[in-house]
C-alpha cells in the first residue's frame, strides 16, 4: 500500500485495480485506522459525508464490503479483512504499508514521506496534519 501522496495498492508490482470508487475508499479508510474496528455508522458517514446518519445507504455499504472481499480473496489477500457483527476493520499485519512503516520509525518510511497523505481523500487530512506535526 501507498499512502503518500495519493492511495495506491500494488500486487505483484503491478497496480491493483478496483471495480468501484468506494470500494478503494473504503479500503483506504481501513488502511487509514490502522486495524481498528468500524461501524457500519461509522463508514456511511464516512463514505457519504453529505448524508450523516443516513442508513439507507447500508446496501451500498455492503455491495463495497463484498467487493473488497473478493478483490482482496483474488490477491490471495482475503485474511487481511477483519468482519465482526456491524464492524469491519483490516488486520494490520499482514500488510505492507508506507504509512505503517512510517509509524514504526523505520528509515525507508520515514524517507518516503514526503508531506502528503492520501491526497484525494478528505478523511486524510486528519492524519496528515498528526504526521506533519510528528515532523516538527
Amino acid at each position: 500500500m501507498r499512502c503518500f501522496g495519493q492511495f495506491e495498492v500494488w500486487c505483484d508490482g503491478k497496480p491493483v485495480t478496483f471495480q468501484r470508487n468506494k470500494t478503494k475508499e473504503l479500503f483506504a479508510y481501513m488502511i487509514d485506522r490502522r486495524g481498528a474496528l468500524c461501524s457500519t455508522r461509522q463508514l456511511i458517514s464516512m463514505l457519504w459525508p453529505q448524508a450523516p446518519g443516513d442508513t439507507s445507504h447500508a446496501s451500498q455499504l455492503r455491495v463495497f464490503v463484498a467487493d473488497l472481499q473478493a478483490t482482496l480473496t483474488k490477491l490471495g489477500f482475503g485474511a487481511v479483512l477483519v468482519r465482526g457483527r456491524g464492524l469491519l476493520g483490516v488486520e494490520a499485519s499482514l500488510l505492507d504499508c508506507d504509512y505503517y512503516q512510517y509509524l514504526a520509525g523505520s528509515p525507508e518510511g520515514q524517507r518516503l514521506f514526503r508531506g502528503e497523505y492520501m491526497s484525494q481523500y478528505s478523511f486524510g487530512e486528519t492524519t496528515l496534519a498528526g504526521l506533519t506535526f510528528q515532523m516538527n
